[in-house]
């Protein structure tokens, strides 16, 4: 139930939120910042195979839209990328780009891992061309042989962390901790090998980790106390000629994400381009990711693996990328084992299945769209240790489908509304329908499932805005006795920086923040009521309302001052019968304040307010936090910090009270050691660090009071060779 106190606070900042967009919209500013495009360097000629790479973007990525994935060819480049705010750029060392024709790809990553391409690039690599000299003989750049590269490196890197605590004062008994005094080192290595002549590349690389405590054995999960205390992480093995790759070790595979997306394990890849507008891809990888010398290709044993395959075919010769069909295949089983670094209680599962994939662009990369359908038949055998005696109706082997659309249209790029203000819009449409009973052992998809999803990104001068509406539902067959919830979202946010409300001037005002706001509202609800379906109460029929508000500032007031203010409400109105009253209210407010004094001294102070309320209880709570951190340079390798904060916690009504104060005090230095040989370099921290922690909690109602203490005193030294 929306009380007449929670209606008021609506009213009050739906008008400020009003107020704040209309002086965003007569602003006046000097940015531009145009919808998310991906350009590259290298799309207009070709380059040499050892040429940096640049990929630029139209505007900086909003934190809200996740990150950029980058796959060069068949291989995943994110993390060798150097990201700035609107570009990125690739150096190709030690392995060169590949001879001849490919494709960057780029992707937007979700914060739910989720990928969607965004851009894909055509990208020539040209054969490396020497010239002839006056006198016939060829005169390459490099013509004295002892300067010449070797084709072959090798690079290690071994890193040893020591950790020890020779102090640790607690009270109560209660409150010791697991583990007194004690010194422990861990060791990671990493030995990488590569290998470049002509069109043959090969890259090795193995890495290791170790520990001298038990329990933080890499399998320690799985075997206890029999896991090897030093342990093969991860591996790869690239071997590559011409156009032709093969992987063996860690890798990922699959595009279709309904059938099989990016699915990564230990197995065997293999990559081979038939013509230019032909090639065919498949793999064979372990169920689910394992660690160890054991099972080393990931291929030994057969129930417990994916095998898959992928034809893929681009239409458009002169365009790689405008429009691409791929056919794939899955044959997989799982037996019931755990992940080494997960448990949970699963069952032996198959699946096979087939998807078809269509994605591409228009030539201006205005229309992008990406298209698939998959049919998959699942197998679930009967287990009788998990049906616990119940009756149980065995899962019956069917064949399925799913599909999905995501559609994006730049419907304005750059138009000059006005002289400064150039508006771009976007426009993008995303289905998914999942089947009843649909399941495919190498992608996380929910079964029956259906969900629509509109949204618009744009972008008015330096202002950006994006909204989205989105609706779903389960139970598409609509059995009468089964729950169907129905899902509405509505989300909107709009993010202007300071220069977006400067009113004309040319130079921007210090006193002017940055602003941002974002709206987003939840519906769920019953699609009808169930009939014997065991359902005895109309409370146990969902119906419930989220709308959660958030409103941000930020100013820059010099190079040496900031500050920040954050606004968060929170509203959860639950309206099934019986339940009206069981709403909760949650106001969070902070104010952060950066000083720069001097050059070595940071400081940085916080306060943050919550008050939470339950109307059902009818309890207010509050808590107030006040924290400060400190960093002190004393050199370019000596450093001080000291982070402190205090909360206190209560109710209105005094029932009860808390109080939590932490302290942390570290000092580090860091050493350098870099001769000529680079065999003979060394880097490394020591640092001493003080902990104290305190908390008191008194409850009046009960009359009854805890008080717990903890001081430990910790050092370390971490070495890396090479």
């Amino acid at each position: 139930m929306i009380r007449h106190d929670f209606e008021t606070r609506l009213r009050a900042i739906s008008r400020s939120a009003l107020l704040i967009w209309l002086l965003v919209l007569q602003c006046q500013a000097n940015d531009t910042t145009d919808a998310l495009r991906v350009t590259g360097n290298f799309d207009v000629q070709p380059v040499a195979p050892t040429a940096q790479l640049e990929l630029h973007m139209s505007r900086p990525l909003l934190e809200s839209e996740g990150r950029l994935g980058v796959i060069l060819g068949d291989m995943d480049i994110t993390a060798l990328c150097n990201s700035s705010a609107n570009a990125l750029t690739y150096l190709p060392t030690p392995l060169p780009l590949p001879i001849g024709e490919t494709s960057v790809i780029v992707y937007l990553v979700s914060g739910d891992n989720e990928w969607t391409e965004i851009a894909r690039l055509r990208l020539v690599v040209e054969t490396p061309k020497s010239t002839e000299g006056t006198n016939g003989q060829t005169t390459n750049s490099i013509q004295d042989t002892k300067k010449t590269p070797s084709p072959f490196q090798f690079i290690p890197s071994v890193s040893v962390n020591v950790k020890a605590q020779s102090t640790a004062l607690f009270f109560p008994d209660s409150n010791r901790p697991q583990r007194m005094n004690f010194t422990d080192i861990a060791v990671q290595t990493s030995f990488q090998g590569n290998y470049k002549r002509g069109v043959v590349a090969i890259q090795n690389q193995f890495d290791f980790a170790g520990s001298s405590v038990q329990n933080e054995a890499l399998r320690f999960g799985q075997m206890g106390n029999n896991a090897p205390q030093f342990d093969l992480s991860a591996y790869t093995m690239l071997y590559q000629f011409e156009r032709v790759q093969l992987k063996v070790g860690n890798v990922s595979f699959g595009t279709n994400r309904e059938l099989i997306n990016s699915f990564t394990s230990r197995g065997i890849s293999l990559t081979v381009p038939i013509t230019k507008r032909f090639d065919i891809s498949g793999a064979v990888m372990n169920g689910t990711s394992i660690v160890g010398f054991d099972n080393f290709l990931g291929v030994s044993r057969s129930k417990h693996q994916f095998v898959s395959a992928t034809l893929g075919m681009e239409v458009l010769e002169k365009r790689p990328g405008g429009l691409r069909i791929e056919v794939s295949g899955l044959n997989g089983s799982l037996l019931p084992v755990n992940n080494f670094n997960q448990s949970n209680v699963n069952d032996a599962e198959k699946s096979r299945g087939y998807s078809l994939r269509l994605l591409g662009s228009d030539k201006s990369q205005r229309l992008r769209f990406d298209v698939g359908y998959a049919w998959s038949r699942f197998t679930n055998p009967a287990d009788p240790l998990l049906y616990q005696g119940q009756n149980v109706v065995p899962v019956k082997q069917v064949w399925r489908d799913a599909r999905y659309a995501d559609v994006s249209y730049d419907l304005l790029r750059g138009y000059k509304l006005t002289k400064t203000k150039p508006l771009s819009l976007n426009l993008s449409y995303r289905h998914e329908r999942v089947d009843p009973l649909y399941r495919s052992v190498a992608a996380f998809t929910q079964a029956d499932h259906l969900n629509n999803q509109f949204d618009v990104t744009g972008s008015f001068g330096s202002i950006n805005f994006a909204a989205d509406y989105t609706r779903g539902n389960d139970n598409l067959n609509g059995i009468r006795s089964i729950l169907q919830t129905v899902s509405e979202r509505s989300a909107f946010n709009v993010s202007a920086p300071a220069s977006a409300l400067i009113g004309g001037s040319d130079q921007p005002s210090k006193w002017v923040p940055r602003v941002s706001y974002t709206y987003d509202h939840i519906h769920q609800s019953a699609g009808f009521i169930p009939i014997n379906g065991d359902f005895v109460s109309p409370t146990q029929i969902p119906d419930q309302v989220s709308l959660n508000q958030t409103f941000a500032a930020e100013w820059q007031l010099s190079q040496r001052v900031r500050a920040g203010y954050r606004f968060n409400y929170s509203f959860q109105d639950n309206r099934q019968l019986g339940r009206e009253r069981s709403d909760l209210l949650n106001e969070v407010s902070g104010v952060t304040v950066g000083l720069n004094l001097i050059k070595t001294l940071d400081l940085n102070f916080e306060v943050g307010i919550e008050r939470a309320s339950s109307f059902e209880q009818n309890t207010i709570n509050k808590t107030l936090r006040v924290g400060t951190g400190i960093a002190w340079r004393m050199t370019n390798r000596m450093t001080w910090a000291l982070n402190a904060s205090t909360t206190g916690a209560g109710d209105v009504a005094n029932n009860s009270h808390r109080r939590d104060a932490d302290l942390d005090f570290q000092y580090s230095w860091q050493f350098l050691r870099n001769e000529s040989n680079r065999w003979k370099k060394v880097q490394g921290q020591f640092f001493v660090r003080y902990a104290n922690r305190y908390g008191f909690a008194r409850d009046f109602l009960f009359n009854f009071s805890t008080l717990t203490k903890l001081q430990t005193f910790n050092a370390g030294l971490n070495f890396t060779f090479f």
